[in-house]
């Protein structure tokens, strides 16, 4: 769980930085979010993989407090690809 935990802080950074990429004074542009439309894709990709593991640990979190950790890790793993 806290896996997801640090990679939901690194995806929330990332779309941070990338929102400032695409943005001029404070409101998205599409001619920047063009030039950076393979970082967006990605970052939704990523955002469409991170969001159910997310759910997942906190469900299981909620419901099955009593269980041991190892039982509790199991279906959050994550498979980072390498670049």
């Amino acid at each position: 769980m806290q896996l997801v935990a640090q990679f939901e802080a690194q995806f929330t950074k990332a779309a941070a930085a990338l929102a400032q990429r695409c943005s001029r004074n404070g409101k998205l542009e599409a001619e920047l979010l063009d030039q950076h439309q393979i970082c967006c894709y990605e970052l939704a990709f990523a955002a469409s993989e991170l969001l159910p593991r997310a759910k997942c640990c906190a469900t299981l979190r909620s419901r099955f407090r009593t269980l041991p950790k190892p039982f509790l890790h199991w279906p959050c793993q994550a498979y980072i690809a390498a670049p």
